[in-house]
């Protein structure tokens, strides 16, 4: 049983939560005033870089601080989330397995895949356009494709496709995404032509 202690700095982190891209953490250290820190951590490949500390000497204090980032951070979540929160299930979708090759579908994220604060149709319909786990029996299992509601290029792992989504349950605001993101490639392939 692993019994080390995660540690900022000098200080114990002794609460902490993530949501969205931000894990916001509170700290302690025995014998360092002030006591107590509160930060918001912005994680990378490879590294952890700390944002916007506060040090208290009072837990309470601190308590609140970690409270109030909290709460903004969720009410910043509720203003980016749509207003009624689709899911797309099972019965929407064709298995992976039907298909050869993924590259040039749309498939969708499982639920169990996303975070519970981004879990919303707009976070799970992706445009693919590569990777080893687009084709069926392949070694690896990226694949990877365009959010449809953002445009982002995005890396999912074969396991965390639900399916292919059935052209008749496709919602409308993702064929305008579905479009524009086609367009964004060729225009891209035509740049990198030139």
């Amino acid at each position: 049983m692993n019994t080390e202690k995660r540690k900022f700095g000098d200080y114990e982190v002794i609460h902490s939560i993530t949501l969205g891209k931000t894990e916001m953490i509170v700290g302690e250290c025995d014998y360092k005033e002030p006591r107590y820190v509160c930060c918001d951590i912005q994680h990378t490949n490879l590294l952890q870089l700390p944002q916007n500390d506060v040090y208290e000497r009072s837990y309470l204090k601190i308590m609140r601080e970690f409270s109030n980032r909290i709460s903004d951070r969720v009410t910043e979540l509720e203003k980016e989330a749509p207003q009624a929160e689709k899911v797309i299930t099972a019965e929407q979708c064709v298995p992976v397995n039907d298909f050869n090759n993924l590259t040039g579908k749309v498939v969708v994220i499982a639920p169990d895949s996303i975070k519970r604060e981004y879990l919303s149709d707009r976070n799970q319909l992706i445009y693919v356009t590569g990777g080893n786990g687009a084709r069926l029996n392949a070694m690896g299992t990226a694949v990877y494709g365009y959010n449809l509601a953002t445009k982002e290029h995005t890396r999912w792992e074969r396991y965390d496709l639900l399916g292919v989504i059935k052209k008749d349950e496709m919602p409308e605001w993702a064929k305008e995404g579905l479009a524009e993101v086609k367009k964004m490639i060729a225009d891209r392939s035509r740049e990198e032509a030139r």
